[in-house]
């Protein structure tokens, strides 16, 4: 099964992968999404209406009773859950997870492989073919890494950590996805043909195994005997295999890349300026001293706003504000600025959008990717880079015409 399977399911519903990071539970069942730079966890599912505004949390799907379709609790109340059932409940707390169980029952798959397939959309297009075979291994996490991005807390047990680095991938982690800790995966034992691989029972963290020692040809972990079993199976060497699960990994959405194709959708350059004086009768557009006020002769204290400026031809210049993402963002264009009129409301005061490229931001956070810093950066680089280019240019025009 793809990700291309939830397409009946997509057609009504946003479905996303968060964790206590990029999440903020408003209420019970009410979350929103909060952009924010981090490695998520993505271990809670959240599923929202087309054009709707809420978030609600989808659970894993009560084994017992297994109805033809999920009904929603008529005795739950927000803030209090079932007043009837009270923890016994085996029904949905929403509709978003009353359709998302329905769903589930319906195509014959788990809570987890249905978190598999959100990431696999979520990661762009479909992994190649080649490694659909690692789709049978749903309640397992993959990784390979290096000992720059995994750090050895015991002697089977990991955690991964993000840096900067070209990763060699030479250690091959597996995970419970009901788990925080990774567990490596050594070099199968190739000991006989119908040998089925199985934890050691006399192996202690820390000790190694106590009756065999160094010889000992069992696994360490559950995960590394299941990964053991599997590569048996399916004769696949270990080298290919790290080389699938490399190639199965979603394409991770980071903030440069982002501001890499924000800045390629609107050429220009993105600055900060006072946000008093931009939004002042007359405007003004002001920057920043070197202390901690603007350089207008008022002098407000530093409050900035993102603008993106363009210039055509340097002769004309448009400036576009680029406001914080609003609450219940509904993604619409103001009606009066569309119709080419100023917008009737107070400053900060419209939930609408004025302009493709605030609509464009707007989104990009929503998608919890805080993507501001990271076009003021590359923004400020490319200038430079332009800047430096036109003085060599102008150099060499000098150059040739003295000679």
């Amino acid at each position: 099964m793809s990700a291309a399977n939830l397409a009946p399911l997509t057609t009504k519903y946003d479905l996303k992968l968060v964790c206590t990071k990029c999440s903020v539970e408003e209420k019970e069942i009410t979350y929103r999404l909060k952009p924010v730079q981090h490695q998520c966890a993505r271990n809670l599912l959240l599923c929202r209406a087309k054009c709707g505004s809420k978030w609600r949390p989808v659970s894993k799907r009560p084994t017992f009773p297994n109805p033809v379709r999920y009904e929603v609790c008529y005795f739950f109340k927000e803030g209090q859950g079932c007043t009837y059932h009270k923890n016994r409940c085996t029904f949905a707390r929403s509709d978003e997870e009353a359709d998302v169980w329905t769903f589930e029952k319906c195509h014959r798959i788990n809570h987890v492989s249905l978190c598999n397939l959100v990431a696999q959309s979520e990661g762009g297009a479909d992994p190649p073919d080649h490694s659909e075979s690692l789709r049978d291994l749903p309640a397992l996490d993959l990784k390979a890494v290096c000992d720059l991005c995994s750090v050895k807390e015991k002697e089977i047990s990991y955690t991964v950590q993000s840096v900067s680095h070209k990763c060699r991938r030479n250690l091959l982690l597996a995970k419970d996805k009901a788990c925080d800790l990774w567990r490596p995966v050594s070099e199968r034992p190739t000991c006989g043909r119908n040998v089925f691989y199985q934890v050691c029972q006399f192996f202690v963290e820390g000790s190694g195994c106590t009756k065999h020692g160094q010889t000992c040809t069992y696994a360490r972990s559950d995960e590394e005997a299941t990964l053991w079993n599997y590569v048996k199976d399916k004769h696949i060497g270990r080298e290919e295999f790290i080389r699938l699960v490399v190639e199965s990994e979603p394409i991770s959405i980071s903030p440069e890349s982002t501001a890499e194709r924000v800045l390629q959708q609107f050429p220009g350059e993105f600055i900060e300026l006072c946000k008093r004086c931009f939004n002042d009768k007359p405007q003004q557009l002001t920057t920043k001293r070197w202390t901690p006020s603007c350089s207008a002769d008022a002098a407000h204290p530093w409050d900035p706003v993102l603008v993106h400026h363009l210039s055509e031809n340097k002769r004309k210049h448009v400036y576009s504000q680029v406001r914080p993402l609003p609450q219940n963002c509904h993604f619409e264009f103001c009606s009066h600025v569309t119709e080419g009129k100023p917008c009737w409301h107070q400053a900060g005061r419209c939930q609408a959008a004025h302009s493709e490229v605030e609509m464009a931001v707007w989104r990009v956070e929503h998608d919890g990717v805080s993507v501001r810093p990271y076009v003021l950066q590359l923004s400020r680089q490319q200038q430079a880079e332009q800047q430096q280019a036109e003085r060599l240019k102008e150099q060499l025009t000098e150059q040739l015409t003295s000679s």
